[in-house]
């Protein structure tokens, strides 16, 4: 098994220095090792995920997503973009969409006069 010391071994003069703070890169240099990258760093995906409703009355396009996704994601503190577009207006009160973690994604056409 192999080990990755977490450590930094920067040195000032020789001495380790408590004061002095590292520079930094946003690459890694020869001697130093990525163990994590942050999403925010990468650019967003420009595909779309689309979702049509039961009977094909509706459609759910989010943006930003990655091509032929099966389903949408995001990060913590990500912002849902997209279109709703109706198909079938008839008889149309409300349309609701429900964004779960984990779950099924849900396009609801509520009918009928309220």
């Amino acid at each position: 098994m192999s080990t990755i010391s977490l450590s930094p071994s920067y040195t000032a003069s020789g001495k380790l220095s408590p004061t002095r703070a590292p520079s930094y890169t946003a690459e890694p240099l020869d001697y130093e090792q990525r163990i994590a990258i942050v999403d925010r760093l990468r650019p967003a995906p420009e595909g779309r995920f689309t979702k049509e409703a039961k009977h094909r009355e509706a459609r759910l396009i989010l943006n930003a997503q990655d091509q032929d996704a099966a389903m949408p994601t995001y990060g913590i503190s990500s912002t849902v973009q997209g279109v709703v577009e109706m198909l079938k207006v008839a008889d149309v009160s409300s349309v609701e969409v429900k964004v779960r973690p984990l779950q099924k994604l849900g396009l609801t056409l509520m009918r009928g006069c309220e």
